[in-house]
């Protein structure tokens, strides 16, 4: 699979920035609910915000690298995703 640099450069800053945004407001929302779901969603941005951020660090000629980090930060956000859908339904009796 081949991809531009500028695609690369594009995803592996722009992902990394959004992903602490979100981060922060899913804790604030923690903070404000003390909600297990939402305690989930923050680790499951944390989570994908630090493999991201990663990848970010990789020299830009490791295209097979980088893209390996940014889709095992889609592999983490996917999976808590998950986490945070059953733990909502529990708490709210779904």
């Amino acid at each position: 699979m081949r991809m531009d640099l500028a695609t690369i450069i594009i995803i592996s800053t722009i992902t990394p920035l959004l992903m602490f945004i979100v981060m922060i407001s899913c804790f604030y929302a923690y903070l404000k609910t003390r909600s297990k779901a939402v305690l989930i969603m923050f680790l499951a941005f944390l989570s994908s915000f630090v493999i991201n951020l990663s990848a970010a660090f990789i020299p830009l000629f490791l295209v097979e690298p980088k893209l390996a980090f940014l889709y095992a930060g889609l592999a983490a956000q996917f999976v808590f995703t998950i986490l945070f859908t059953w733990c909502f339904a529990v708490e709210k009796r779904i």
